[in-house]
C-alpha cells in the first residue's frame, strides 16, 4: 500500500502511538519515514490540520526539527484508505527524526534541557503566529485552561473535605476572575503537547533537544501573558 501510493519500500518497524497505527520504513534510499493509518473515529479535520501546520513551520523556520510531511505519488498530503470491513482510513507519511526519547534518558531531566526546550517551543509557537484552521477550535482537550471549569463536577469525587474546598475555591476564582480575563487575551494554535514522551534529544548531549514530534493536540489556545 505504501509502495504503491507513495513508491517507498523498506524495512517496517512497529511504533508505539497513542490513537494512530504508526510504523518507521527503513527506506531502501537511506531515509526513514514514518507511516500513520488514522483510526476509524479520527475526524478529518484533525489530521488536515496537522498536516497544513507542519508544512506551514516548514515554510516559516525551515530549520526547526520537526517532521516533514511526505506527499503521495499523487501529491497529496493524506490519502483515505479502506479495512478489509469496508471502514475508511486516514493515511500519511511523515519524515523520521533521528535522537533519543527524552523521558527515556534520566539525565534529560535537568535546568539546562528544560531551557532549551522552552526556547525551542518558543519557536514553534512563533512560527504558528499566523496559521490559522477551521477545526483549531474543535480539537478539545480538559488541559485547555479556557474550559478548566468542565473539570467542577469531578470535585465529588474527592474524599478529602479539605482538598475539596481549596479545588472549590480555584474553580471560584477561575470562574470570576480568570477566564474573564483570559476571554481578553489573543487566541493561537500551540503544540500543547511538549512533554518527555514527545521531545526528542541527542544521544550525545541529553540537555540539547532536537526534535518535537506528535502534533495531533494542536488546538487554538488563549495566550496567557
Amino acid at each position: 500500500m505504501v509502495a504503491s501510493r507513495y513508491g517507498i519500500e523498506g524495512a517496517y518497524k512497529h511504533l508505539a502511538s497513542e490513537r494512530d497505527l504508526s510504523w518507521r520504513i527503513g527506506g531502501t534510499d537511506g531515509h526513514d519515514v514514518v507511516v500513520k493509518i488514522s483510526n476509524v473515529s479520527e475526524p478529518e479535520g484533525v489530521v488536515d490540520m496537522q498536516v497544513k501546520a507542519l508544512t506551514h513551520i516548514s515554510e516559516r523556520d525551515p530549520a526547526l526539527p520537526v517532521p516533514r510531511v511526505v506527499p503521495s505519488l499523487a501529491g497529496a498530503a493524506y490519502e483515505w484508505i479502506e479495512d478489509e470491513s469496508g471502514s475508511r482510513h486516514m493515511i500519511r507519511v511523515l519524515t523520521f527524526l533521528s535522537g533519543e526519547v527524552m523521558e527515556r534518558i534520566e539525565e534529560a531531566f535537568s535546568a539546562r534541557t528544560r531551557f532549551h526546550i522552552g526556547a525551542m517551543v518558543g519557536r514553534l509557537a512563533y512560527a504558528l503566529r499566523d496559521f490559522f484552521h477551521p477545526y483549531a477550535g474543535n480539537n478539545v482537550h480538559l488541559w485547555d485552561t479556557s474550559r478548566a471549569l468542565a473539570l467542577r463536577p469531578q470535585m465529588a469525587k474527592i474524599s478529602d473535605v479539605s482538598v475539596r474546598q481549596l479545588c472549590e475555591e480555584i474553580f471560584d476564582r477561575a470562574e470570576c476572575f480568570t477566564l474573564p480575563q483570559l476571554l481578553k487575551t489573543r487566541r493561537q494554535v500551540v503544540h500543547q503537547d511538549s512533554h518527555g514522551g514527545n521531545i526528542l534529544v541527542d544521544p550525545g548531549d541529553s540537555t540539547s533537544p532536537v526534535g518535537i514530534i506528535d502534533f495531533g493536540d494542536l488546538r487554538d489556545i488563549l495566550e496567557i501573558r
